[in-house]
C-alpha cells in the first residue's frame, strides 16, 4: 500500500514539474515578445498601406476595409490569404499588444502539439523530460533565424502559424471525429505559403502510399484530402501576384538545371551556416541513438550511426574552418543531411510511421527552396521546429533505455548552449527595446504636434544598438521606402524627414524640430 501511495505521489510531483516547465516557457515567451517591436513591412500591414497608398475606410467599417484590402492583396501582393488575413486582422483590431500575445500563445501551442505527438499512444517515458527537451531546444534556434522570422511579426505569422495548423492536422489525421476540421486545415494550410503546401502535400501523399501498402487499396479519405490540397494550392499559385513574384526574378532567365544546382548549393550552405546549436542538436540525438542500437545488439546499424556522427563532426569542423562554401565540402554536408533522412526514416518506420512522415514533410519544406530564387533565413523555421520534435522523439526513446546519469548529462550539455543562446538573444532585444521605445515616443509626439496644428519639420531618431537583434530599419541601404509605411502608421505627412543618429549614453530626450 505504501509503495502504491509513493508511486502516486511521484507521479503527481512529475505532473507538477511538467506544468511548471510549460508555465516557465510561456513566461519567457511573453517577456521576449514584450521586447519585440514593429519592423519593416509590419508598419505597412498595420496601416494597410503595404503595396499601395491606403484608401478611405469603406462604409465606415474597419472590418469591411480589411476584406477589401485582402482582395486587392491577392492580386497585387501574394496569394497567401490565410496568414496575411490573420496578420491584418490581429494588427488592426488588436494592435501591437495583441500581436505580442498571439505569437507566444501560437509558439506554445505549436510545441504542445509536438509534445502530444511524441507522448501519444502507449508512451511510457517521462513526459516532463519530453517537455524539457522540446522547450530547451527552442532556445537553440539561432539568432539569424529568430530575428528574420520569429521576432518579426509579418514573418512569424507566415511561418509559425502554419506549423501549428500542420501539427494539428497530424494529430487528428487518423481520427474519424474531425472530418470537417481536417478539410479546413488542409485548405488553410495550402493558402498559407508555398512551404505549407509541400509540407501538407507530403504528409497526405505519405499516408496515401502507406494506406495502399497496408490495405492494397487507395484510401478514399486520403484521396479527398489530397484533392482539397490541390484545389487550395491552385488558389495560392493562381494569384496574379504570386505568378508575378515567381516570374519577375531575373534569375529565371538562366537554364533550369544551372539555377537549380546553384539553389541547392545555396540551401546547403545556409543550412550549415546556421549557428552551432543546430548541429549540436542533431549530433546529440544521434549519439544517443547509436547507444540505443548498440544495446539492442544491432551492430551494423549502430556502426552506420556512428559513422554518420563521425561524418557530421568532420563536416562541422570544416564549417568552423570556413570551407563549407567549397563544392566538395558542400557535397559532404548534403550527404550528412541525406543520411540523416534515410537513417531517421528507417528508424521511425519501424517504431512510429507518423514521425517518419513528419520527417518527410520537414525535408520537403526545405527542398522546395531548390526551386526558389530567394531563400531568406526565415524559411528554415518549419525545418527547425519539426527537427526539434523529431530529435525529441529520438531522445525519449533512448532515455528509457540508458543510465539516467548519461541521459541527464547529455541534456545538461545541450541545454548550456541553448540557454546561453536564448539569453544572448533576449538581452540583445532588451537593449534595442530601450531605443525603439524612445523612437516610438518621438513619433507619437510628432503626430500629436501635427494634430495640434504645429508644422513638424523633422524627427530625430536613434539607430538600434545592435541590428542583429532587430528587424530591418529604414536607415539601412535600400530600405528608405519603409518611411512610406511609417508615415501612414503614425499619421505623419508624407516625406517627413527622419534623422537617425547614434543612441547617446545618457537618457534619450524627445526632441522634435518644429518650424517657427
Amino acid at each position: 500500500m505504501n509503495n502504491m501511495r509513493n508511486g502516486q505521489t511521484i507521479i503527481k510531483i512529475k505532473n507538477i514539474i511538467n506544468i511548471w516547465i510549460w508555465a516557465a516557457f510561456f513566461c519567457f515567451l511573453i517577456l521576449q515578445y514584450r521586447k519585440v517591436f514593429l519592423y519593416y513591412d509590419d508598419y505597412g500591414y498595420m496601416s494597410m498601406s503595404y503595396g499601395w497608398a491606403p484608401a478611405d475606410w469603406v462604409f465606415g467599417n474597419r472590418l469591411l476595409f480589411i476584406f477589401r484590402y485582402m482582395y486587392r492583396s491577392y492580386f497585387q501582393v501574394n496569394g497567401r490569404l490565410y496568414t496575411n488575413f490573420l496578420l491584418i486582422l490581429s494588427a488592426n483590431l488588436g494592435g501591437l499588444s495583441f500581436m505580442r500575445l498571439v505569437m507566444p500563445v501560437g509558439i506554445l501551442l505549436t510545441y504542445y502539439l509536438g509534445y502530444r505527438l511524441i507522448t501519444a499512444g502507449d508512451f511510457k517515458g517521462e513526459k516532463w523530460l519530453v517537455s524539457l527537451f522540446l522547450l530547451i531546444s527552442y532556445g537553440a534556434i539561432p539568432v539569424s533565424v529568430a530575428n528574420n522570422g520569429l521576432y518579426w511579426f509579418a514573418a512569424a505569422y507566415g511561418y509559425v502559424i502554419p506549423i501549428f495548423n500542420f501539427l494539428l492536422l497530424v494529430s487528428i489525421y487518423r481520427s474519424k471525429k474531425y472530418t470537417v476540421l481536417k478539410y479546413i486545415l488542409v485548405f488553410v494550410l495550402c493558402i498559407s505559403s508555398e512551404q505549407a503546401v509541400v509540407m501538407t502535400g507530403s504528409w497526405i501523399v505519405c499516408n496515401l502510399i502507406y494506406d495502399y501498402w497496408k490495405e492494397h487499396r487507395f484510401n478514399q479519405a486520403d484521396g479527398l484530402l489530397l484533392a482539397d490540397a490541390v484545389f487550395s494550392t491552385l488558389i495560392l499559385v493562381g494569384s496574379p501576384a504570386s505568378r508575378s513574384r515567381m516570374t519577375g526574378s531575373n534569375d529565371y532567365t538562366r537554364g533550369f538545371v544551372e539555377r537549380t544546382i546553384d539553389y541547392i548549393k545555396r540551401t546547403i550552405f545556409q543550412m550549415f551556416s546556421l549557428d552551432v546549436t543546430i548541429q549540436l542538436l542533431i549530433l546529440f540525438t544521434l549519439v544517443l541513438l547509436c547507444v540505443l542500437l548498440f544495446q539492442k545488439t544491432k551492430k551494423k546499424c549502430a556502426l552506420a550511426g556512428i559513422g554518420y556522427v563521425v561524418l557530421a563532426c568532420a563536416g562541422y569542423w570544416m564549417r568552423t574552418q570556413g570551407r563549407i562554401s567549397d563544392t566538395p565540402f558542400g557535397i559532404l554536408w548534403g550527404g550528412v543531411y541525406l543520411l540523416f533522412f534515410v537513417y531517421g526514416f528507417w528508424y521511425f518506420m519501424i517504431r512510429d510511421h507518423r514521425m517518419a512522415f513528419v520527417l518527410v514533410s520537414m525535408y520537403s519544406a526545405v527542398g522546395i527552396m531548390f526551386l526558389m530564387p530567394e531563400a531568406p533565413m526565415r524559411i528554415y523555421i518549419p525545418f527547425l521546429f519539426l527537427l526539434t520534435m523529431v530529435c525529441g522523439y529520438l531522445y525519449v526513446q533512448v532515455a528509457g533505455k540508458m543510465e539516467r546519469l548519461l541521459v541527464f548529462s547529455a541534456l545538461v550539455l545541450f541545454s548550456l548552449n541553448a540557454v546561453e543562446n536564448a539569453k544572448m538573444i533576449y538581452q540583445g532585444y532588451c537593449e534595442n527595446a530601450k531605443i525603439l521605445t524612445i523612437n516610438h515616443s518621438k513619433l507619437l509626439e510628432a503626430a500629436d504636434q501635427i494634430a495640434a496644428g504645429v508644422e513638424v519639420k523633422a524627427v530625430d531618431l536613434y539607430r538600434v544598438k545592435d541590428s542583429q537583434y532587430s528587424g530591418q530599419q529604414p536607415y539601412s541601404n535600400g530600405l528608405s521606402y519603409m518611411l512610406f509605411w511609417y508615415d501612414n502608421y503614425y499619421n505623419l505627412p508624407y516625406k517627413t524627414q527622419y534623422n537617425y543618429g547614434e543612441y547617446p549614453t545618457g537618457e534619450g530626450k524627445i526632441e522634435i524640430k518644429i518650424v517657427e
